[in-house]
């Protein structure tokens, strides 16, 4: 579910590990942590698929919390959504930085 990246800059003297902890900080900063790692414009772009992100949580808790009963929609408010949501800006955080090295010339590796 989290896969690990490894690159190689263009020169082979450059190597990136994007690991298991980099989805951590990649759910909980989103566009920070893109902006972080030298993607000015993917940051831009994962600050439109934040949006859409927490648009989608938000409309999901009113939706548990109205149709759901009183405990199973606490569970699923509080435990499911927010999770859900973090590992989604996780995973498109770190798509992102990836696919930015690919077009910069990195390799993938192994």
């Amino acid at each position: 579910m989290f896969t690990e990246h490894y690159l190689s800059g263009p020169e082979d003297a450059d190597e990136v590990l994007i690991g298991h902890w980099s989805y951590l900080w990649a759910s909980l900063g989103g566009p920070i942590y893109v902006l972080a790692m030298g993607f000015p414009g993917a940051a831009a772009v994962m600050f439109a698929g934040s949006c859409v992100i927490a648009l989608l949580a938000v409309a999901g808790l009113g939706i548990a919390a109205t149709y759901l009963g009183p405990l199973p929609g606490v569970l699923v408010d509080f435990l499911v959504i927010p999770v859900a949501a973090l590992t989604a800006q996780g995973h498109l955080a770190v798509e992102l930085v990836v696919r930015g090295y690919l077009r910069r010339g990195w390799r993938a590796g192994y």
